[in-house]
């Protein structure tokens, strides 16, 4: 697959070091049953994982909280390029998509550099959703009130 930016050519050199040989060949020709069959080699969540700690999962993040610094078209492209390659990049059940944007627009820098990472590569799930209220990251009075409504009945 041709590339034409700095980045875009390292994103293709990180998938193809860990996709099974014949993917980018299969995605450059279109081949979809190529694809197929390849795609239960590949370890998904792995694969996430070794996203979101280089950075690609949220490239539009400054790089201390797990991005790359890139601009938003950039991610975005990032994101296209991801899913051209049919390469999974949504960290599930980390709260990368609910928690994240609350943690980006409410939390102390330390409160970002301790979760932005670990959420953006899937290592850590939902603080939010399984930890007490008093290591919330963002808490409130009204949210360990509902937190203890939540779980005490």
């Amino acid at each position: 697959m041709t590339s034409t930016t700095e980045w875009e050519r390292e994103l293709v050199a990180f998938l193809e070091e860990r996709l099974p040989a014949g993917w980018g060949d299969a995605v450059s020709a279109g081949d979809e049953a190529g694809l197929l069959e390849l795609k239960p080699g590949v370890d998904n969540p792995a694969m996430v994982r070794a996203l979101g700690r280089a950075g690609w999962i949220a490239p539009h993040w400054a790089p201390e909280y797990g991005g790359r610094g890139m601009t938003i078209d950039e991610a975005q492209q990032v994101a296209s390029l991801l899913d051209r390659w049919e390469v999974d990049r949504i960290p599930r059940g980390s709260g990368f998509v609910l928690a994240a944007p609350t943690i980006l627009q409410c939390s102390s820098d330390a409160t970002k550099r301790r979760f932005l990472p670990p959420i953006a590569s899937g290592e850590e799930r939902c603080a939010g959703c399984s930890l007490s209220p008093e290591r919330v990251p963002i808490s409130h009075h009204w949210q360990r009130r509902r937190y203890a409504t939540a779980t005490n009945g």
